[in-house]
């Protein structure tokens, strides 16, 4: 199952602790090795982050902004940010029962091809997605 943290940070001046999350989907052409310039290219300061092409959201993941609104024109992907909100526990519940195997590897990626598909929990689908891009 793919881990939502990366690990712990500690805040010396704060004295707490913040959750550092990364990427939880492995997205082509993500930002990830571009945010150290990304990072520099940021005003002082912003109110609301708009993401119109999260992906894998790897610069809303480094910053953490306390609002932001989160947008990406593949619905499955949108789905998976959704179901990890909403059903987070039976998101999880759902992905226990993965298994690596070529055949259900091939029934999981042609699923879509399929009207039943249509019928699909949000859970269900966000696990298919996950395990296809894994």
């Amino acid at each position: 199952m793919p881990k939502l943290l990366e690990k712990q940070l500690t805040v010396s001046d704060k004295s707490e602790t913040i959750i550092q999350a990364k990427p939880f989907i492995k997205w082509a052409g993500g930002k990830g090795k571009l945010l150290p310039e990304l990072i520099k290219r940021l005003p002082n300061s912003f109110n609301t982050y708009y993401e119109p092409f999260v992906g894998g959201g790897a610069l809303y993941f480094k910053l953490q902004p306390k609002k932001a609104v989160l947008s990406d024109r593949n619905f499955e992907l949108v789905n998976c940010y959704n179901a990890i909100r909403d059903f987070s526990e039976d998101l999880i519940d759902d992905l226990l029962t993965h298994r690596y195997a070529n055949e259900y590897y091939y029934n999981l990626r042609n699923a879509d091809r399929d009207d039943s598909f249509l019928a699909w929990s949000n859970t269900r689908r966000s696990k298919r997605e996950f395990c296809l891009r894994k």
